[in-house]
Formats: C-alpha cells, structure tokens, sequence
C-alpha cells in the first residue's frame, strides 16, 4: 500500500527552513535578512517513529534528511516532522542536481520493488553516494569553497555542465549591467565589475606622517634611527608649548593666593614626571609614595622624596593647577554649563593648533570616540561636576566623551572634540551651513577641518558612516571608507541583505555615477567574515586583497577528551576592506594603551573632574610620546634595541624629573672638553674669573646686633632645595650646589663655566 505522506517515503523530497538545519548565525552570513524564511530542499534518508509517552500520550517522528545548500554544499539533519514540510516543486523551474539524483534514486529503488527486492537495499548505495564528504570534515559544519570558484568535476559529465551553470548564475552580479538593480532615494545603484575592479574616483597616493620640529625640520618613520632626539624632546613635540607657559602664568595666581611659591616650567615638568611614576607603585594614599620605609624587603620603597620635589609641595600644585582660563565670574548670559566647560576649553584648542601646525599626517585618518573615566557627580541634572556624564552600554567606562582624529598610519592623535551635551546649540557646534547634515557628518567635518582638500582618505565606523557623509566628504576634498549599519538613507542595504553569499570571505559591490556635479562615485559593498559587513566608499576597489591571518582554537578532532588545536585562518577580502582596517581601530589602540598599560586615571584617583579631564588628555599627550619615538627611532623593530611601551613611560618620567628645562641655552660638558679651545657651557650662570668659575665661600662675615663683625660667613639659602650653604657661583646661589653644598670637599670644588649662548 503506498504511503499518501511524502515527509515519510524514503527518497521523497521536503523542505525546512535553512535556520532549522544550520546555526542561525550561519544563515544570517549567507542568506542576510532571509535568514529566518529561506527553506532548503532536501532528500529524506531515514524516518523513525518514536513510541508512545507516557506522559503526553504523543507520538513523535524523526525525518532525516540531506538538505542542499547549493555549490555543492550538503547538510544531514534530523528535525521532528512538525518542521518539515513537503516540497512542492514550481512548474516552470528544473530540477537542481540533488534532485535529478533522488529522481534517478528513486526510480531503481521502484524497479527493485517490482522486481522483489528490498527497499531499503536499492536506496542505500546511491544516497550513500551522494553525501559522501571527507572524512577530516565536522560532521555540523559546512564545506566552503572559495568564492567565484567552481567545483572540480570530471569536464564532459554531466554534473560538470549543471554546476557550471549554477556557478554562472551566481556570478551573474559580475557583468555589466544596463539598468539599475536599486533605486533608493533616487540614488541608482548598478552592477559594474569593470568599474568596481579599479579605483573609485581616482587612485590615492601614499603618505607617510613627519613631526615638525620647532627648527623646522621634519622626522617620520625610521628616520631618528641614530636616536638623536631624546625622550623628553619628544614630550616637548608632543606638548603643545604654549600650554606649558599658560599653565605656569595660571598655577602662579592660584598660588600667589595662598601664598605659595611660584611654580617654573621645569618643575612643571617634574610634576608631569611624578604623575607617571605613581602608575608604577601600588598604594593606597599619595601619602604613602614619600614613605622611605620599604613595605616589603622584596618591593623598594618609592622614596619620591628623591625626585626634589616635597609631598606638601606635589600636593599644592595637585590642589591649585590650572589647565585652562576661566571667568573668575560667570558673566551674565552665560550657562553655568559654558562657564565649566572654559576650564578645558583652552586646553582641547591649544591642542587642535599645534597639532594641525607641527604635525603632517598620512593619506590615512582615523575618526572614532574615547572615554574619560569618571564616576562621579555630573550631568544635566545638577549644575555640579562633569557638565555632560556619557554611559553607553558598549562602552567599558562611563564618563566624558571625547570625539578624536588620529593617524592611521602611526596612531597619534590629531585633533579632540568634547562631547558638551544638547545644552550646547548647534551653531557653536559647527557652521550653518551643516544645518541639514546628519550629526555624524557635522562632527567628522570638524574632527578633519585642518586637511580639507588634501585628498586623503577618512575611515570611519558606523557612528559617522551614511552616504550622505562620503558625498559631503568628497565635495570638500576628502576621501571616505567606513561601515554602513543604521544610516541607510540613499544606501542599497535591502538588496545586498538579500543576496547569498556562499562562504566567508566572498564580496559583491554596486556602484553609482554622477551624485555630484563633479561626478563623484560611489561604490556600496558587502563583505561576509564572521558576519556581514556593509561598506560605503568613495575611493579603493573590489580586487582582492591581502588575507589577514588569524590563528583561532579549533576542535578539529572530534572524539572524547580530544586536546584541540591551534588552527590558522585566511579569509580574503577586497582591497577597499583591507585600506579600513588597517586603519580603524587605531583610535582604539590608542585608548587601551592610554587606559591600560598608563593608567593614569585607574592610579590617581580624585573628586575633582576637571582634574580627571585635563588629565586624560595628558595621557593621551603621553600615549602620542610613545608612538612618535618608537616608530621614528625603530625601537622594536632590530635586534638588541627592543623598548616596551612601560618601559619607556618609565624612562620618560626619570628625564621629566631631572629635566633642566628652566636652564636656557646650556648643556653637560664632559671631562675631555675642557681642554678644547671653544669656551665650556655649563648650567651654572655666568663665568667667574676668566674661562672658568670655582665654588668658593662668601667673603661677607656674619653680624651681631650693635653691628660688630663675628668670625662666621654669611649663609644664604638654596633656591632649589632652601637649605643652608655658604658656597656660591659668581656671588649667588644656584641650582649646581643643590647638588654638591651636601658633600662640599675640603679643598674648593673647580666648576667650569661659560657665558650663556
């Protein structure tokens, strides 16, 4: 009696839905949007029946099934028969290959009914045969092939001619098409592998990134092998100079006022030099980093003391630094959010400047967001602490945002833009004529202002990436590559969410002409690794790039207590998705080095946010000291010179300490050039007794009260480290006996000076 359900008849053809048979994450990298209603057809292998339970009372049936995934691709699953269904075959389609095999199946298997023979004996052999795979093969996972290839066949049979038809029909994108397969917001998309395959509006050339020397000269990569420049010398690159002066001027009247000492640039910078060194000692209070006591006969004590610098000195600059200018009194008119805001205002522009004036960057820029670690008040809701306090679940702190532009080729950062809240009106956020711009395309507009019209390319995620931004980019000379997730607008998302993509490491693109009067292209793709990947572009190709190698932990032995194994993975990808990611995650390179290995902000903690703020932004300062010395010098990159970043924030904050910043136009002066005709330098002061000064006592004699004379010298006192002495140089104290009056000989100590250059 023949069975009236063909789920049931062995050999029978169904259909399931393709998320039923494989991982869903599978389907949405193959089938995009349709990954829920695509439906596979299959050839039943096997069905059973379960008996009845007891506690339901129900019947439950298996159909096992080998579902064609197509490109030669199958997969056996067994699923419950309420999720299968039977396969209706369209009337104006052909059979697909698995089908003509389980036509030709089924009818020997009918032959050997008639003949008497069994049923299951006649199905086995060429079901068997069918989805045959290798045997190093997971049995859940599917066989890729690389993309627009097709499958090795013997080339006069006739499974060769079917997949080659099939292969034909998938490549269909890659021919050139006439009319537009897209039309969104009247922005037509074609299909154009010609055009896809060279470089949209022109090539981009090269540029390596150079630091401007205040001389004039310029350095780049590799080119301060010899390491003429030291560590501080790159600070002082780094620092905005006018910074340095303007922080002095605003500390000395916060000081004055509590009647202070003033504060010099050189010891500026050895408060700059003592903040990277607390972020190598574990403590409690800062009270603790003066301590001479070792906590432990393993771990040194810090013994800051050593630095010349006092606690209660570190801790009245800590207390009344100044960064930036603020009204002493809000004016009126003025939002008491604008008036906090002026204290790192001066600070973020003085940056900007020096940046845009002494640093040249290469053809690549990054555009991305950092966080100011802070967890205290703030907000709109109180007009207290941080004005505007950001807490985005997908990013690992919460606190200021800070919109950056870096390098793409050496990282440093090249511009900063506070996020100020909606309290901030959208004129003094940019100009009017951005009014009808997405927010994203306004900010990336003013992160790259200082490059405009210099051809370079700017790689962005998904916050700043929509097609308004590349046509907007490109109008004022700039070129774009970033991730399209969200801002769809003008953008053919529902037709490359629809196309099947075979197997990781396969690209389709679309391009579009004349958007602009300057006939500016664009060229929309999809590239499918771990998950789909949208991308908007006004420059690069679709050809295929460089594969990135990755190495992942695999199970490729399947047995029991199978130890797994260390695998290496090669996708490829196009040329225009290389470009982006050498690029885009420079930004957060940046932040892991400045939040992680610096960890000014995890170290130093205060109640204060500007403090916290201006401080983020020294380490970012810091962060940028390292990139431009290690990658112009070559530390890491030859034998025997190797630095690691830690090591240098150390080496970094010794010359901060023992800077000799204040002391203009001198250097040390070694033992063999005193004999040279040219006159000696030293950091001293002026020359005493021809070419060269000795440290002698004062000639003044100490006074009674009636005004007699007693046998004692004089004292005067240090203006370095306020001690006692009766020595000087040139009939004043200097720095110099701060380092000898302790352990004057009994003889006069010769010191060679000169005349200042």
């Amino acid at each position: 009696m023949p069975v009236r359900d063909p789920r049931l008849r062995i050999g029978g053809k169904v259909t399931a839905k393709a998320c039923h048979v494989v991982h869903l994450s599978k389907c949405a990298r193959r089938y995009g949007v349709n990954k829920h209603s695509k439906r596979l057809v299959g050839t039943v292998l096997d069905v059973t029946t379960t008996p009845v339970s007891i506690t339901t009372g129900r019947t439950f049936t298996l159909i096992t099934a080998v579902y064609d995934f197509g490109e030669s691709l199958f997969k056996e699953k067994t699923l419950n028969i309420r999720s299968v269904k039977a396969f209706v075959p369209p009337e104006d389609e052909g059979m697909s290959l698995i089908e003509e095999l389980a036509a030709e199946a089924l009818q020997a298997a009918e032959a050997d009914m008639e003949a008497g023979n069994l049923m299951e004996e006649s199905v086995e052999a060429p079901v068997a045969e069918m989805v045959e795979t290798p045997a190093d093969i997971e049995p859940d996972t599917l066989v890729d092939t690389e993309p627009n290839t097709p499958v090795d066949t013997e080339p006069d049979s006739p499974v060769a001619e079917i997949v080659e038809t099939l292969v034909d029909t998938d490549t269909s994108l890659d021919t050139e098409s006439e009319n537009p397969v897209a039309t969104v917001h009247q922005t037509e998309w074609y299909v154009n592998e010609r055009k896809t395959r060279l470089d949209v509006n022109g090539h981009v050339y090269v540029r390596h990134f150079h630091i401007r020397t205040s001389v004039g000269d310029l350095i780049g990569q590799d080119s301060d092998n010899g390491v003429r420049f030291s560590r501080l010398e790159y600070f002082l690159l780094m620092f905005p100079p006018t910074q340095l002066t303007t922080m002095c001027r605003l500390t000395n009247t916060q000081l004055a006022q509590q009647n202070k000492n003033p504060i010099t640039s050189g010891e500026l910078l050895r408060f700059f030099g003592m903040l990277i060194l607390t972020t190598k000692f574990e403590f409690s209070s800062r009270a603790q980093l003066w301590s001479t006591t070792a906590p432990s006969k393993y771990i040194p004590a810090p013994s800051f003391g050593r630095t010349g610098m006092s606690r209660q000195r570190f801790d009245n600059i800590w207390k009344y630094i100044r960064w930036s200018e603020q009204c002493p009194v809000r004016p009126d008119g003025m939002s008491t959010h604008v008036h906090r805001w002026q204290l790192v205002d001066n600070f973020v522009t003085r940056f900007n400047e020096h940046r845009s004036e002494n640093f040249v960057p290469s053809h690549l820029i990054c555009v991305d967001e950092s966080i100011s670690r802070w967890y205290g008040q703030g907000g709109d809701w109180i007009n207290h602490g941080l004005p505007n306090y950001i807490a985005i679940d997908r990013k690992p702190e919460n606190g200021c945002e800070i919109q950056n532009a870096a390098c793409g080729q050496s990282g440093i950062m090249l511009r900063l833009k506070l996020v100020k809240g909606k309290t901030i009106t959208d004129d003094e956020e940019g100009d009017k004529e951005d009014e009808y711009l997405p927010h994203g395309a306004k900010i990336i507009k003013e992160l790259v202002r200082p490059w405009w019209g210099s051809d370079r390319i700017v790689c962005a995620d998904s916050y700043f990436a929509s097609v308004v931004t590349a046509v907007e980019l490109k109008r004022i000379g700039l070129r774009f590559i970033g991730v399209v997730k969200s801002a769809t607008r003008r953008y053919p998302m529902a037709y490359l969410s629809q196309l099947e993509m075979t197997s990781r490491g396969e690209w389709k693109g679309l391009v579009t002409d004349g958007i602009l009067d300057e006939s500016c292209d664009l060229m929309a793709f999809v590239w499918v690794d771990r998950d789909r990947r949208y991308f908007i572009s006004t420059a690069s190709n679709l050809n295929r790039g460089w594969n990135p190698v990755r190495y992942r932990w695999r199970q490729v032995d399947t047995s029991p207590d199978a130890d797994p194994e260390r695998v290496e993975i090669n996708i490829a990808q196009p040329v225009a998705a290389e470009v982006y990611y050498s690029c885009c995650a420079m930004i957060d390179r940046h932040n892991r080095s400045w939040q992680d290995t610096l960890m000014l902000e995890r170290k130093l903690g205060t109640w204060d946010w500007l403090t916290r703020v201006n401080l983020s932004i020294f380490g970012i300062i810091v962060v940028d000291t390292w990139l431009a010395y290690s990658q112009c010098t070559g530390i890491g990159k030859s034998a025997g010179r190797e630095e690691k970043q830690k090591d240098f924030y150390s080496a970094l904050a010794e010359e901060l300490v023992d800077n000799q910043y204040d002391s203009v136009g001198s250097r040390k002066v070694g033992r063999d050039e005193l004999d040279k005709d040219s006159p000696t330098i030293s950091r001293t002061g002026e020359p005493q007794c021809g070419l060269s000064a000795h440290l002698t006592p004062t000639k003044r004699k100490r006074k009674n009260k009636d005004g007699t004379i007693k046998n004692q010298r004089q004292q005067g006192r240090c203006l370095v480290c306020s001690k006692k002495t009766t020595y000087n140089t040139a009939g004043q104290t200097s720095s110099l006996m701060h380092r000898v009056h302790r352990h004057l000989p009994k003889k006069p100590l010769i010191v060679n000076v000169a005349r200042k250059i």
